[in-house]
């Protein structure tokens, strides 16, 4: 027992002296979160203009500064973080762990270079002489991605994200920290999505981003998309999270939006926003390769229209062919929906249209997790073309697709506390969704059957008339019409209902 105590005694003096002699500092965060203290120092040496300093993974306590940091320099293990108000003099390295797979980055170095980063990694090589770096390029009609190549060169906007696949397990960003204002200019294209990035060593306020005052304004949608190394997530107000430093994620944007140092914080190994858990539940579909589920919240003051912030579409920058959604219970103009939020009331009535894209000729499986419903509220899945109800809240429901699918019509989400089946549930056409697709056409989604749809002008005046025979989704032409109110007549044998169009 003595010789290990003096072994260990021996072992920690090499190591502080080390230390001392090296120049390497190690940050423990033993006291609190205050840079300038001493004792938040292994052995409580703090650093100075020579130091190395270290930031470890796994603490509870991550450094501030109120002050200037003069060092030789700082390397940041992944996830770890650091804030302050002032000048950092010295170089950092930021180590950030990643998969096999591709990862959405942003980098939190000052005046950083594609020949810098391309240096400092090990990229993976792709077709021909490209490697595994990807811009995305919302203007092309082609492809989404342009990738770069060993010989590439040009100056990283640290405001903007890039996609990247590494040979190893992380990616090292090497210079000066980045310490300015994370403005993106936003370009109109193909598609509204630009991707950005969280270019601090710290962690951004999904909610404090999504609120900001000059970003609410140019948001089209209050709402982020990340990747998580196999599918796109969505994230809003409803389900908050805090962005790791250098992660890159999508918005849609109609200007410039900011990130900005007072959205930034520390974070442990937990990156969601601490919260009440909020009643929601969520609905899984899955195909047998993968897996794909869309959200529900029910929140008091909210309604079954459009809540921004509240409500958020898939990720519609890349072309899915496998993907679950809904569709908004009340003046749907076709969004689909990776997030809903309704009311939390009426779960007796609110009938859910869920939207499937798949393949034709596959065995799908549906499954959903629920959180603080009401205990007597289960959540039942109507197939309107087979004719079948399904307690999901009590077993799965697996069907093969007679064909490929594209939309609403056959599949919707009832909650209640009684056992549904074909006949508690009538045609509804009030719960048919009928909007402009474009200014040549009209959508009429959620329509099992037959149905005669008249098109009127505003003085009642009949323009067009068609009998349909709806299988989810169809699409009617408009005749050559001036811009203005119209009015769209669906006339089933046992109902009527009448939409307004807008024509702009």
């Amino acid at each position: 027992m003595k010789q290990k105590n003096f072994l260990k005694l021996l072992f920690i003096s090499v190591l502080c002296f080390s230390i001392h002699t090296y120049g390497q500092v190690v940050w423990t965060g033993a006291t609190d979160n205050n840079w300038g203290t001493a004792t938040n120092w292994l052995n409580d040496i703090a650093p100075t203009s020579t130091s190395d300093v270290t930031i470890p993974a796994g603490l509870t306590n991550y450094p501030t500064a109120t002050s200037f940091i003069f060092v030789k320099s700082i390397t940041f293990e992944s996830g770890t973080s650091l804030l302050f108000n002032s000048f950092i003099i010295g170089d950092i390295i930021y180590n950030r762990e990643v998969t096999s797979n591709w990862h959405l980055i942003a980098s939190p170095i000052k005046d950083h270079t594609i020949e810098g980063l391309i240096s400092d990694n090990d990229f993976v090589t792709g077709t021909g002489s490209n490697i595994g770096i990807g811009t995305y390029d919302n203007n092309s009609a082609t492809a989404s991605w342009k990738y770069k190549e060993n010989s590439s060169t040009g100056a990283i906007m640290n405001s903007k994200g890039m996609a990247v696949k590494l040979n190893t397990s992380s990616i090292v960003f090497k210079g000066k920290i980045y310490d300015g204002l994370a403005l993106t200019s936003i370009t109109s294209g193909i598609t509204d999505f630009t991707l950005i990035g969280n270019p601090y060593v710290a962690y951004v306020n999904s909610d404090l981003f999504l609120n900001h005052l000059s970003n609410t304004p140019t948001l089209i949608e209050q709402t982020i998309w990340l990747w998580d190394g196999t599918k796109y997530i969505t994230k809003n107000l409803a389900e908050p999270i805090q962005i790791a430093p250098t992660q890159g994620f999508f918005v849609r944007a109609r200007i410039d939006v900011t990130v900005n140092p007072s959205m930034l914080s520390h974070q442990t190994t937990d990156t969601f926003l601490k919260q009440k858990l909020k009643t929601s539940f969520e609905l899984f579909v899955n195909n047998g390769v993968s897996k794909k589920s869309t959200k529900v919240f029910y929140i008091e003051n909210k309604t079954t229209g459009f809540d921004n912030g509240y409500d958020s579409s898939i990720f519609g920058g890349a072309k899915e062919s496998f993907s679950v959604f809904t569709e908004l219970v009340s003046e749907s103009k076709g969004q689909k929906l990776a997030i809903q939020t309704l009311p939390n009331s009426d779960y007796n009535t609110t009938v859910i249209p869920v939207g499937l894209i798949a393949d034709g000729k596959k065995e799908i499986t549906f499954s959903v997790n629920s959180n603080s419903l009401p205990s007597d509220v289960d959540i039942y899945l109507e197939d309107r073309k087979n004719k079948t109800f399904i307690n999901l809240s009590k077993e799965d429901y697996t069907i093969t697709l007679k064909e490929a699918v594209n939309g609403v019509g056959q599949f919707y989400i009832h909650t209640g506390a009684k056992k549904l089946s074909v006949g508690d549930v009538l045609e509804d056409l009030n719960k048919v969704s009928v909007y402009k697709s474009s200014d040549e056409e009209v959508t009429i989604a959620g329509l099992q059957g037959e149905v005669m749809v008249g098109l009127y002008s505003v003085s009642g005046k009949i323009l067009k008339e068609e009998k349909i025979n709806s299988n989810g989704i169809s699409e009617i032409s408009l005749p050559n019409l001036s811009t203005g109110i119209y009015i769209v007549k669906l006339k089933s044998d046992t109902d009527t209902v009448t939409k307004k169009i807008i024509l702009n």
